[in-house]
């Protein structure tokens, strides 16, 4: 690649590369301005402005993605909003390993949460001790049953920073920034998995000025790399109630939700004996429904819990819009069955907590429920 390159543009790179960090940027704007000073006075300063039918004409591709349906993408970032000790660690190397080997998360939803091909990512893991870290990865490859093929695609495929310990990286310094974009770039990593969020950064997570500088420059990376970044970020004490909006579960300024192009959530339902994986965000695609799973501790992993297709497809209606209510009639249509059916199965998601129930009009409503299993006794329709 770098042999296809016109020898002048090769030897400014040198001199740059050869340059101290802080001076860099200066002599790289110089640069910049030295090339525009030298172009045809038609051409500095042109508007980039076309008419809407050159523009339609124009072959701009979606972000690649990276992880069906639409949940990670090259360019962009994802982020998981869990309490902590809820094993959003655990959870995300599961995924990590899996997409290593070119597997989904689960074998029984093969379109779900499926890589296009072997990813390779970097983890930057800022929490825990590293013998810690060190045995759960160890688990999670070894034990699940792997053949030897695939645990050679992990451990060649996945990177990881220093010891899976406390690193010391912040984020919002321009020398560790560097540190970052020059490792994913040399692991040429399709994901850098940064956990948590919070750690790595020394800025006020309430100020959005600060927030916006620290993830504009993790889009940078993902933009520079062409590369995923999925972060895990600490949900707030109180998750907001029926009638709240799920994505105001993140802790801190809400700049989050505008730059994130995906959240998910997780968390520990059915009194802490299952785990839910949901998303409360999906710019590129309709998100699937919410996963259910137990968690293994001898493999470190999770088991699927099997769920009827049928409220998946419910509940797959519901995630898409979570502040709306449907009636059995719509929820009918929607599943093209008949209204008996779907209130069955209207009637089995509210008693387990997952959708709200309401009075309007002499008939009942429902709407989604982000924020944990009811402890109320239902009330059943007929």
């Amino acid at each position: 690649m770098a042999d296809a390159l016109d020898p002048r543009i090769l030897a400014a790179a040198e001199c740059l590369a050869e340059l101290p960090v802080d001076k860099r940027a200066i002599e790289e704007a110089r640069l910049h301005h030295a090339t525009t000073l030298r172009l045809p006075i038609e051409e500095v300063g042109k508007p980039d402005v076309s008419t809407l039918g050159e523009y339609l004409d124009l072959e701009i591709e979606l972000p690649p993605m990276l992880v069906e349906p639409g949940l990670i993408a090259r360019g962009a970032i994802t982020a998981m909003i869990a309490r902590g000790g809820k094993g959003k660690t655990s959870i995300n190397l599961n995924k990590l390993v899996r997409w290593s080997m070119g597997r989904p998360l689960f074998d029984e939803l093969p379109e779900t949460l499926k890589p296009i091909q072997p990813l390779r990512s970097l983890i930057i893991e800022n929490e825990g001790a590293p013998g810690h870290f060190q045995e759960i990865c160890q688990r999670i490859v070894t034990c699940n049953g792997y053949t030897p093929d695939e645990v050679k695609l992990a451990r060649e495929n996945i990177h990881v920073w220093g010891d899976g310990g406390w690193s010391g990286l912040k984020l919002d310094d321009d020398k560790n920034l560097e540190m970052v974009d020059r490792a994913t770039r040399e692991t040429a990593s399709d994901v850098l998995f940064v956990e948590p969020f919070r750690g790595l950064w020394k800025g006020e997570e309430n100020s959005s000025t600060e927030m916006s500088n620290v993830l504009d420059s993790l889009s940078e990376i993902a933009s520079n790399n062409s590369c995923a970044v999925i972060i895990t970020h600490h949900e707030r004490k109180s998750a907001p109630g029926d009638g709240g909006d799920a994505m105001d579960t993140a802790r801190g300024s809400s700049v989050m939700e505008g730059v994130c192009a995906v959240m998910e959530r997780w968390r520990h339902v059915k009194n802490g004996t299952q785990s839910e994986l949901s998303w409360i965000k999906s710019r590129f695609r309709e998100a699937p429904a919410p996963l259910r799973m137990e968690f293994v501790r001898d493999s470190w992993s999770y088991e699927y819990v099997t769920e009827d297709e049928s409220a998946r497809a419910v509940l797959a209606l519901f995630i898409q819009d979570q502040d709306q209510y449907f009636s059995v009639a719509d929820v009918a249509k929607e599943l093209s069955d008949h209204q008996q059916t779907a209130r069955r199965l209207l009637n089995k998601l509210t008693d387990e907590g997952r959708l709200v129930r309401t009075r309007k009009d002499s008939a009942y409503v429902f709407r989604y429920k982000p924020d944990g299993d009811s402890e109320r006794e239902p009330l059943a329709i007929s």
